[in-house]
């Protein structure tokens, strides 16, 4: 996604999408008709918030128009109208709370990929968001507009273990998903439970334990390895690949040098494996035509 860099502000802007020119007009549109932002990163609002804000506007109605797209969709008796909201959530929300039918909102042009792609980092930028919340984000960066890790972490100006950690992260079972939402297990300890994810029964009982002890890094790691020994134990005469605390970290620190997001090391017996994964063949020629053939 070149030149995206250039487009995004530097500094943080908290109220840049809300700013309405004196030029735009601000109409009054039906409630019912205004969809939420599907690149809004959070999901969850404060109840209590958001009704102090129904009541506030009750009374003084909706100070602030919220910034909407048209999108026009054709129907059987013709071609039926609605907004996608842009900047607002929280008033469209405590509007719906307030029971009120029609809000003020500034009609502005659907945005391009790119702008959309923007739209998702200055929402991660400006949000409080949970854990987990950021991780999606991170992930509907790089699949949906084709971003990769370093990129997406100079831009939120995080390294760029911190990105890949978060989206994988996601691999884990919804309730331990979860638990980091919640904040009962902490974002960087998440990374000890994937080590564990080729033994499920193993990854269940280290979760367990994380939440009945509220286990510290330390404990965390040595009871990774406790499980890691005894399943090798149990393995001796089959060929599995086991993972190590010492090569996750290692494939890690590759991803940042080599600039792949999907680098893995892995032991099979006595031996150790080095996968890197592409997401099609030209990417993989591509690549190794620059970084290999070229140096």
């Amino acid at each position: 996604m070149r030149g995206l860099e250039s487009l995004i502000p530097q500094k943080k802007d908290t109220e840049k999408d809300d700013k309405v020119s004196p030029m735009e007009s601000v109409f009054m549109i039906e409630v019912d008709k205004i969809h939420p932002n599907p690149f809004q990163p959070r999901k969850d609002f404060n109840e209590d918030d958001l009704n102090d804000l129904a009541a506030s506007i009750k009374q003084f109605g909706v100070l602030q128009p919220l910034i909407v797209s048209k999108v026009e969709k054709d129907t059987p008796t013709g071609r039926d109208v609605e907004y996608e909201l842009i900047a607002g959530e929280r008033r469209l929300r405590a509007s719906q709370i307030a029971n009120l039918p029609r809000v003020p909102v500034v009609v502005r042009r659907s945005t391009s990929p790119e702008k959309l792609a923007i739209s998702v980092i200055e929402n991660i930028q400006r949000e409080d968001l949970s854990p987990v919340e950021e991780a999606r984000s991170y992930e509907r960066l790089s699949k949906q507009f084709g971003m990769k890790y370093p990129e997406i972490a100079k831009q939120v100006s995080k390294s760029r273990s911190v990105i890949s950690n978060a989206v994988r992260m996601l691999r884990l079972p919804e309730d331990m998903i979860k638990a980091v939402e919640d904040r009962k297990i902490h974002m960087a300890n998440s990374r000890y439970l994937l080590m564990l994810e080729s033994k499920p029964e193993n990854q269940r009982k280290l979760f367990d334990e994380m939440i009945a002890h509220n286990l510290d890094v330390d404990t965390i790691s040595k009871r990774v390895k406790v499980l890691q020994d005894s399943d090798a134990r149990s393995n001796a005469h089959t060929v599995s690949a086991q993972s190590d605390t010492e090569l996750d970290e290692l494939a890690e620190k590759m991803k940042d040098a080599i600039g792949i997001n999907d680098v893995k090391l892995a032991r099979t017996g006595r031996r150790t494996r080095l996968v890197v994964e592409f997401p099609t063949k030209k990417q993989m020629v591509e690549w190794v035509k620059k970084k290999i053939l070229t140096s």
